[in-house]
């Protein structure tokens, strides 16, 4: 690995901590996704009140997704939109 990938892995760190951090603090626009994707319950996840009425994205993803998310969804959501920023 050379000094120019290492800087590279370090600045991709910091940036995504810094961008953690301004979500947290509330210095950045909601993570409209990341409701979607803690709402998602399995069994559940198509309903018609989903969207403008429930103040929450739809949940357009494949059901596989959702088994996926019900690990991440026992973290409070405050704590969730944050993490959630770690990843994209």
């Amino acid at each position: 690995m050379t000094a120019a990938d290492r800087l590279g892995i370090v600045a991709t760190i910091a940036v995504g901590v810094a961008f953690a951090i301004a979500q947290a603090t509330g210095l950045t626009p909601a993570a409209y996704d990341a409701g979607a994707y803690w709402a998602a319950e399995p069994g559940a996840l198509y309903q018609a009140d989903w969207g403008a009425a429930s103040g929450r994205s739809p949940f357009l993803y494949s059901p596989a997704f959702a088994d996926v998310l019900i690990l991440v969804r026992l973290l409070p959501e405050p704590l969730f939109r944050v993490k959630s920023h770690d990843v994209v």
